[in-house]
């Protein structure tokens, strides 16, 4: 209901063709599709999310993250930004630390930025606002991943089929090992 209220705002009370945003993101972190091409979703939709939005991806987090709103960023909403970031930002090789020239604000912008570091607003809000770097260091582990290493076995058996002996090797994991032969 909070989705099709915000498309029926912005197409009859805006008069735009669709949702403003490429996505919309609840507090749940479930993801909902603003303006999407439904047959590739790998092709860049333009948004009319910043006022020139060629070039960019708008996110909406659908919640009140001011000050004195009442919402607070989950690790739902959180997680989510990062996965959808992540995608876009693998899909383009783009750097989620880096920068990059924008027409729309005609000056070299932060890669994920915030809707007020482009346009006249206090969008998304102090509190969102204020996990931007966090969301970067979640898009950067997921492009990223630390290699987890492999799990020890706890015992490895032994078989001698020459002589007809058998037997158990005794293993200790090592903390920082990458491989065991």
């Amino acid at each position: 209901a909070v989705v099709r209220s915000i498309w029926n705002y912005h197409v009859n009370t805006l008069g735009w063709a669709d949702i403003g945003y490429n996505y919309l993101i609840s507090w749940r972190g479930y993801i909902f599709d603003g303006r999407a091409e439904y047959s590739n979703y790998s092709k860049d939709v333009r948004g009319t999310h910043d006022g020139y939005n060629t070039g960019s991806m708008g996110i909406s987090a659908i919640g009140d993250y001011h000050t004195a709103g009442k919402d607070s960023p989950t690790e739902a909403l959180l997680n989510a930004i990062a996965d959808i970031f992540a995608w876009k930002a693998k899909e383009r090789n783009i750097d989620p630390y880096g920068k990059s020239y924008y027409a729309g604000k005609k000056a070299v912008v932060e890669n994920i930025y915030g809707h007020r570091d482009v346009s006249l607003t206090s969008c998304p809000g102090d509190r969102l606002y204020a996990k931007k770097r966090n969301i970067k260091d979640r898009v950067y582990s997921r492009l990223n991943p630390t290699p987890q290493p492999p799990a020890a076995p706890s015992s490895v058996s032994v078989s001698f089929n020459a002589s007809g002996y058998g037997g158990v090797v005794s293993w200790t994991a090592v903390s920082d090992a990458t491989a065991y032969d």
